[in-house]
């Protein structure tokens, strides 16, 4: 196989007869072009036909070493053992004396063909080259593989027969014919499995194909795309110890493989470049209908607590809007974007908070979120949110800035907000505008012309009801829709009809007739018609929603909530519904002159906001209430994997699907960014004091200080121990640890072990080390009382500490090192264990030791913060 062609071997191990094939020849040949020139098959002919058969032989056919061939020399090769025989490169003729007869072993009854080679010279050019071959009947080293593949090819049905028949033209001019068979084959696999999985889930059939696609590979020589490394960062996010007991089972990445997709996305609260830029790589070649879009905005809680993020050198759980500040966060605002005429969303960003937003911190949060928005090429419309009151204080701003603008340059004044250019509509998300309804129908009565509608009216009807046990009309209703005390104010999304029982029946049903009209005007999507349901349908130029939201704003107008105390009572809900039916309107007038037929009101809400927090909640294990750094690692894995949609009937909305718009492979675009490692700076040629002795009068504080040498000793012991792992160095060890034990070194004695591996004892350090220790430590705490929500926190401590002197290290060549590792380890370890206890104080864990006299400033906030969420939750119950 070294000559690239078949090798054959004779009886005689002396005489060999070696097939040259010449790959330098010029022009050089395709390999489907090539000629392997072999001895002729077995022919039978009958004794009256036995002669000899002459044919021109090829110069770069197989040819005899010259020294070992002459003119009486004959051969009688034996095609059943292969050939060992090399090829001489030099042998290019033969003498006109040399003559190669080559004949086959034959049964007794048959008689051998004689092939007479003629002179090689007689061939002088490349177009008798080929006319030789043309006559050559050698060429069967392919027949077996031919008639294999072809006999699998006339087993597949004559339709699948077609497709392979089209496949094989294609590569016909690229491929020999035995590799095109086998194409044609991997073909027929691909195109039966996606038959067989034609009707599948398309996750489900991706991880199908995973399964057939990569059983035959070995564990580190699996390949995974993109996609389906996104499908498994899905499912081990639902529930992480499911994921390691499926991938017992089947063959899905290794978490470590998972991890490193999503290490290189950056995501900090904040305007995030890499986000935009992802989203404006992917809808430059957008029509310009897909572009239109809504700006979604709402808070969801959190979990007040610290986490310091090692790789980053900062602690998040703070305050971080515009500015970052001491304290303790415990709301998100987040941002989404949303298509107003196409089915798209997007999560964009998001900010940590305290409470809610204040209203002026919000104004310009959004005018920053629009300019950013508008820089993508996307063409915003409308803002939408919930009747939160910081949300409806700061539209209400951004509105009298635009009316002072319209007035200044002569316009018409409405109710829009115009930011960058573009104009915007409010939009108050129906399903919340609803329940402001219903909750205030509860405890009022709605008055219109003259008549009186009341909640009791339909509790009588319920009641009523559901004293026909065998055939209840109001079947689907229960005491959760109806009783006012066991209403959930938040999940109700049924509505009710009635018959006259009481005077003012009919004017309730009337009033909840238009409720449920107003609602589905506003939510209404389908293009079919429905006969029972007009409004429920997507707005058109001939649909009833323009007839009807005239007259829903002149009813809302005039509709009065009346109290128990027979006084006129305000409900945001009302106004904020006829701003919405206006700026329905006015949207709906601006797609109609961009030529569109079409408005979806249902594309104009909240639900996907709302589902994204129910994502939040759910993702890898139930948890209401996440932490600021839980909710920041499930805002960067839901960026990759939203395409896969979690919904539950509990939610407080509607499923409202819609493709992500960015793709992963612009998502990690320019993402890697440098990592701030900290310079170390000169070391100060400052010493320091001893450390002085506590007060004897103060047995308490003596006690508390002898506690705090002891633990810092022990503390101060494993420090070094890292050290000199990084630094291996005698005089190192010698200046850091110490082989007597002192006072200083009792709890470490008492805790001491053996490891029986290698014999390893507990570090004990020297006296200068615990004292260099105890310095770096009282810097630290004092530091992040300070300033705790400040970027690069170790490298800050770092110079703060660079006034000690590190001169009891004598080891001029690993001092500085040392000093770096000693520094840094102890400055993380401490701001590890500060979070940890101002996280115990906002939970309300061990709080009992706190002394007024010792408590730290953020210690104070964070015990301050507790006792107002414990006076929260008294009022909630």
């Amino acid at each position: 196989m070294d000559t690239g062609i078949p090798a054959l071997a004779f009886e005689d191990s002396e005489n060999r007869s070696v097939f040259e094939h010449d790959y330098t020849a010029k022009p050089r040949k395709r390999h489907s072009d090539h000629t392997y020139c072999g001895p002729l098959p077995l022919i039978e002919l009958q004794p009256s036909e036995v002669g000899t058969i002459e044919f021109n032989m090829p110069s770069t056919s197989a040819v005899a070493k010259p020294d070992t061939l002459n003119s009486e020399h004959q051969y009688i090769p034996d095609f059943n053992m292969p050939s060992t025989s090399k090829k001489d490169a030099k042998s290019d003729t033969l003498t006109s004396e040399h003559q190669l007869i080559s004949s086959y072993n034959m049964p007794a009854t048959s008689v051998a063909a004689e092939v007479v080679v003629p002179k090689p010279d007689t061939l002088h050019s490349v177009h008798q080259l080929k006319k030789a071959q043309s006559r050559n009947p050698c060429r069967t080293h392919t027949e077996p593989k031919r008639n294999f593949y072809a006999d699998n090819l006339k087993a597949e049905s004559n339709t699948q027969y077609k497709k392979l028949l089209n496949e094989y033209q294609k590569a016909k001019k690229q491929l020999t014919y035995a590799n095109r068979v086998k194409r044609a084959l991997k073909f027929s696999k691909t195109e039966n499995f996606e038959k067989l999985t034609c009707n599948m889930n398309p996750i489900a059939r991706k991880i199908l194909w995973m399964q057939v696609h990569l059983c035959t590979k070995k564990t580190k020589g699996r390949r995974f795309t993109d996609e389906e490394k996104m499908i498994a960062l899905a499912i081990m996010k639902q529930s992480p110890r499911s994921y390691k007991f499926l991938r017992r089972i089947f063959i899905l990445p290794s978490g470590r493989t998972i991890n490193k997709l999503i290490s290189n996305l950056k995501v900090d609260s904040g305007i995030n470049s890499q986000i935009f830029r992802a989203i404006k790589t992917e809808v430059e070649n957008w029509p310009e209908a897909k572009k239109y879009c809504s700006v979604i905005f709402d808070e969801v809680a959190l979990e007040p607590g610290l986490s310091y993020e090692k790789h980053r050198d900062k602690i998040c759980g703070f305050v971080e809007l515009e500015t970052k500040s001491h304290n303790y966060a415990d709301h998100a605002l987040v941002f989404m974007l949303r298509g107003a005429l196409h089915k798209w969303q997007q999560p964009i960003t998001f900010y940590f908070c305290e409470g809610a937003t204040s209203s002026l911190i919000l104004k310009n949060i959004l005018k920053e979120v629009v300019a950013e928005v508008v820089k993508t090429g996307l063409v915003p419309v409308a803002l939408i949110s919930d009747q939160g009151t910081a949300f409806q204080s700061a539209l209400n701003k951004l509105k009298d800035d635009t009316r002072r603008q319209q007035i200044v340059e002569n316009k018409n004044i409405d109710d829009t907000i115009i930011i960058e250019g573009h104009v915007l509509h409010v939009i108050y998300d129906p399903p919340h505008l609803i329940k402001g309804l219903r909750n205030n129908f509860l405890n009022k009565d709605i008055t219109y012309k003259g008549k009186t509608s009341k909640w009791t009216d339909i509790v009588d009807v319920y009641k009523t009801d559901c004293k026909h046990a065998e055939m209840r009309m109001l079947h689907k209703l229960n005491d959760e829709h109806v009783i006012p005390d066991k209403i959930k104010k938040m999940k109700v999304t049924h509505y009710v009809d009635g018959t006259e029982v009481s005077p003012t029946l009919r004017n309730t049903s009337e009033t909840v007739s238009f409720f449920d009209d107003l609602f589905d005007s506003c939510n209404g999507s389908a293009l079919s018609r429905n006969k029972a349901k007009p409004l429920r349908q997507a707005v058109t130029k001939n649909s009833k929603h323009h007839e009807f939201w005239k007259g829903a704003v002149n009813r809302l107008e005039n509709t009065k909530f009346i109290d128990n105390n027979k006084k006129e009572c305000t409900v945001p809900s009302q106004k904020n519904f006829v701003t919405t039916i206006k700026s329905l309107t006015r949207l709906w007038k601006f797609f109609e002159t961009k030529g569109f037929k079409i408005m979806r009101p249902r594309y104009f809400n909240s639900d996907p906001i709302e589902n994204f927090f129910g994502q939040v909640r759910a993702y890898s294990f139930r948890n209401n209430d996440p932490n600021c750094q839980a909710f920041k690692n499930i805002f960067r894995s839901l960026l990759i994997t939203r395409f896969i949609h979690f919904h539950s009937d509990t939610y407080n909305c509607e499923d409202a699907m819609g493709d992500q718009i960015i793709k992963l492979k612009n998502l990690f675009v320019q993402s890697e960014e440098e990592r701030v490692i900290p310079t170390p700076l000169p070391l100060s040629s400052l010493h320091i004091d001893e450390l002085g002795s506590p007060e004897q009068n103060v047995l308490e504080e003596a006690r508390r200080e002898r506690l705090n040498v002891h633990s810092r000793a022990y503390t101060a012991g494993w420090v070094v121990r890292e050290c000199l792992k990084k630094v291996k160095c005698v005089d190192c060890k010698k200046c850091l640890t110490q082989k007597n034990q002192s006072a200083v070194h009792k709890w470490i004695s008492h805790r001491e072990f053996k490891n029986f591996k290698n014999n390893e004892k507990l570090t004990y350090p020297s006296e200068d080390a615990v004292r260099y220790f105890s310095y770096i430590v009282k810097e630290t705490n004092e530091y992040l009382d300070a300033n705790p929500n400040t970027n690069n926190i170790c490298e800050k401590i770092y110079k703060e500490t660079s006034k000690y002197s590190f001169d009891f290290l004598k080891c001029l060549t690993h001092k500085r090192a040392i000093h770096q590792y000693f520094v840094l380890i102890t400055s993380k370890l401490c701001v590890i264990n500060w979070c940890s206890i101002i996280n115990k104080i906002l939970r309300g864990v061990d709080i009992a030791r706190l002394n007024k006299n010792t408590i730290t400033c953020m210690q104070n906030k964070a015990l301050e913060k507790y006792k107002k969420k414990l006076k929260n939750k008294k009022l909630n119950k």
